[in-house]
């Protein structure tokens, strides 16, 4: 499935959304436009393409974000992946880049069970995984980068703390990169 979104949202599902398989392509050039949207997404399968260029536009964007498999890229001018409650990663593969924002957002919660997460953002202050309340377990695996210096550990009040069972995450100087494993 293609789809081009010029005035509005590639897919909005009113309460839930469900990806299950197949090859989607989905460009949006709205200023505000969501490359998907919707209360509750699920993404279960398939092949996903994202990639919104408006000033404000956001890859996927819902209030509860379920991942659980398949392969996801989304390319955005603001948030690669913004959830206001909560973001579970059971598996997949998981690019997601947020141009003018963060890579990987949730206003509440970030739990990674499984899979392969590459976060990435560009503009400071702005990070490549942010969760106002919390950010666990990580047992996927996890590369982030940022085009900018990333301070960890934070030295003012953050909006999260990124853990490997209960350690911190290494920063690794090269690229400015955070790579965090657990099992």
């Amino acid at each position: 499935m293609n789809i081009t979104a010029n005035g509005e949202d590639g897919i909005n599902g009113k309460d839930y959304l469900i990806v299950d398989g197949g090859t989607h392509t989905i460009n949006v050039s709205a200023s505000k436009g969501k490359g998907l949207k919707s209360d509750t997404i699920l993404i279960a399968g398939g092949s996903t393409n994202i990639t919104c260029t408006g000033s404000s536009a956001e890859g996927i964007e819902a209030d509860y974000l379920t991942i659980n498999d398949g392969v996801i890229e989304c390319f955005a001018k603001d948030d690669g992946i913004n959830a206001a409650y909560s973001i579970v990663i059971n598996g997949g593969y998981i690019y997601t880049c947020g141009k003018g924002n963060d890579g990987l957002d949730s206003n509440g919660t970030i739990t990674i069970n499984g899979g392969v997460v590459v976060a990435v953002a560009h503009r400071h202050p702005k990070t490549v995984l942010t969760a106002i309340k919390t950010i666990s377990p990580l047992r996927g695996v996890l590369f982030s980068a940022s085009a900018v210096a990333v301070v960890y550990p934070p030295q003012a009040p953050a909006r999260s703390r990124l853990s490997s069972m209960g350690r911190p995450a290494r920063q690794i100087s090269v690229f400015r990169c955070w790579m965090a494993t657990a099992t």
